[in-house]
């Protein structure tokens, strides 16, 4: 599944979302601010089916590209 994953500037997870694989023409959804950056990554389903929020942020740091 692609999520649209914004990303502080040391890298910890801010915030997730479901995405269509791009950022334009979404109702609603997340953006990034100062010092923050977003990402749109395809998510294993293991990782989507996390129930504790520190696990899934652990997986989904390492899917996020470093800039």
């Amino acid at each position: 599944m692609k999520m649209i994953v914004i990303v502080n500037k040391q890298g910890e997870l801010v915030a997730a979302q479901q995405s269509d694989g791009g950022r334009r023409g979404q109702v609603a959804g997340i953006a990034a601010g100062p010092d923050q950056q977003a990402h749109i990554v395809d998510v294993p389903d293991d990782v989507i089916k996390l129930a504790e929020p520190e696990a899934f942020a652990a997986r989904i740091r390492s899917l996020v590209p470093r800039v």
